[in-house]
């Protein structure tokens, strides 16, 4: 296969990846297609294709168990999902991905509250 081919298929497989982990509703079975999705993007990234977007970045840290790792990784996220609010600032589209990237936020509220002892924080505390 040419490197074409090689990007289309692997495209393919990380759609059809991202629509199943949305789907299931396991903690394990999102854990088994997200380390596989993690592999194809890491195939994708080897064929110098594209840089880590906010979702697989999301993806890593709802199965990081490393407390150090995860530290780094949530935050490495919120940036990410900071840069693509940035992007998408001025359009009227990717209304599903905005809604994506409140619920990823909130649960990275909750992860570093719950699995890092950060203390609680809500979207309230900001405004006042």
């Amino acid at each position: 296969m040419g490197a074409q081919t090689d990007e289309r298929f692997l495209r393919n497989i990380e759609g059809y990846l991202m629509e199943l982990v949305c789907k299931v509703e396991g903690i394990d079975e999102v854990s088994l297609i997200a380390d596989v999705l993690i592999s194809v993007q890491d195939a994708l990234r080897d064929l110098a294709l594209f840089p880590i977007p906010w979702k697989e970045l999301y993806l890593r840290v709802l199965i990081e168990s490393d407390k150090e790792k995860l530290t780094g990784l949530v935050q490495t996220t919120e940036q990410a999902i900071a840069s693509r609010t940035q992007e998408l600032l001025n359009s009227t589209d990717h209304h599903e991905e905005r809604g994506e990237m409140v619920i990823a936020h909130e649960s990275l509220l909750s992860i570093k509250t719950h699995k890092l002892g950060w203390p609680p924080v809500s979207a309230r505390d900001g405004l006042r």
